[in-house]
């Protein structure tokens, strides 16, 4: 997400911004359409 400064953003700070993306997406789509791979990332599933 940060490219070249992800050595300097904590796990926390992406973890807040996928929350806040969550919540709206929520709110508009009636689910969450983000899926959490343990140890690689996230994925948007639709």
């Amino acid at each position: 997400i940060y490219g070249i400064y992800s050595n300097d953003v904590e796990e926390s700070v992406i973890e807040g911004h996928v929350s806040k993306l969550r919540k709206k997406l929520r709110a508009r789509l009636g689910h969450d359409p983000i899926e959490a791979k343990r140890y690689i990332g996230y994925t948007f599933v639709g």
